[in-house]
């Protein structure tokens, strides 16, 4: 099936509707891609938890409660907004650093499962009556390179395996990384996180968090989900049958879902550079700003011929308001509507009121 996100007519005709700046969403897209992820596992237990970082939408969340999906959340704000879609408790986690006291009573009272971050930690969770946990592993640790700041590194892993009872550590956690777009380049933390899970029987679930990427510059280097599936199918072999795999995509479920449409407001040459300014900013579509790397792939909705490279820039006086550059038709004019793809994730859930920029419309095209 055709994305409605693909057709320039219908965007057009939604962009008259909604106004702009806008994000425009396909909630089939979504639909599409829960399947896609949940086809690749070959495991007797597996459940998907969608990364709310990535978009905390109430129309998203909704969706995955009726396609039985989960959620993975860091935050007392996305709990609740996880639970009030209709997620299920048991079908919900917390992973996050530096939980608060009160933030630990409020997880055990709902029956959240938890994930933690620090020996500390665990000796907090306990001491307030906490139950069985998980505990996130530092990705890094476990292969011996440079990781980020998340997780126990092994010594401290082996020290609370001896101060706690086994039946107490109920899973492991692993944050891989981010947007990978070759499934290979998360094999050598995964076989280490395995092997280490498979020295503990008492284990109810291992999860993986984070990874799975997006080819935003449009070159071809789609992540293959399948041959992913494929191997931590195999790892997770490793395991009594009965260990839970939870997975948590988030960019990669939620980012195809979505298009930001702008409309363009100026167009000025300036020391050999087209500048195409348009009615955003940073302030709303804020991967850019993150991610100069990758930016989005941008697209003019009304055909005018031959490309040529342009600045695509918000209407501030921001020195970084850079949203794109890229190849826009050279006859494009003021009032033109410009699609940034694979808006879906990571974009209006990172938008502040930094500039001063109103909040972009939200638009949802149901489940065909």
């Amino acid at each position: 099936m055709k994305s409605r996100l693909t057709c320039n007519e219908t965007l057009a005709l939604t962009a008259e509707k909604t106004g702009t700046p806008a994000y425009i969403y396909d909630l089939s897209v979504l639909r599409g891609q829960l399947a896609g992820f949940r086809n690749a596992f070959e495991v007797p237990r597996f459940s998907l938890l969608f990364a709310t970082m990535a978009n905390p939408s109430t129309q998203i969340l909704k969706l995955l409660a009726i396609e039985q999906a989960g959620a993975c959340v860091n935050s007392n704000l996305h709990l609740d907004l996880a639970l009030d879609a209709g997620i299920p408790t048991d079908k919900v986690q917390f992973t996050a650093s530096g939980l608060s006291v009160d933030q630990m009573r409020r997880l055990i009272s709902v029956g959240i499962s938890v994930n933690l971050d620090s020996r500390r930690q665990v000796s907090q969770w306990l001491a307030l009556g906490g139950g069985p946990f998980g505990v996130r592993l530092n990705a890094g640790a476990l292969t011996e390179k440079p990781g980020d700041r998340l997780g126990f590194d092994q010594a401290e892993f082996d020290a609370l395996r001896n101060e706690v009872s086994a039946d107490l550590l109920a899973g492991l956690h692993v944050y891989v990384g981010t947007n990978f777009l070759d499934p290979r380049d998360m094999f050598p933390t995964l076989r280490c996180f395995f092997r280490l899970a498979a020295g503990l029987p008492q284990l109810r679930y291992v999860n993986i968090g984070g990874g799975v990427g997006v080819d935003y510059n449009n070159i071809g280097l789609g992540f293959d989900i399948n041959a992913f599936g494929s191997e931590v199918s195999q790892l997770h072999r490793q395991l009594p049958p009965d260990t839970m795999l939870f997975f948590e995509p988030g960019r990669a479920l939620a980012a195809s879902s979505g298009v930001f449409l702008s409309r363009v407001t100026d167009i000025k040459r300036l020391q050999g550079t087209t500048f195409v300014a348009c009615d955003a900013s940073i302030a709303v579509f804020p991967r850019p700003l993150y991610h100069p790397e990758s930016l989005h792939r941008v697209r003019s909705l009304r055909d005018a011929g031959d490309q040529t490279d342009v600045v695509v820039v918000g209407r501030t006086t921001f020195s970084r308001d850079i949203l794109a550059r890229c190849k826009l038709p050279r006859g494009v004019e003021v009032g033109d509507l410009l699609a940034f793809e694979n808006a879906g994730a990571y974009c209006n859930s990172m938008a502040s009121h930094f500039l001063g920029q109103p909040t972009p419309a939200d638009f949802y095209f149901p489940i065909e």
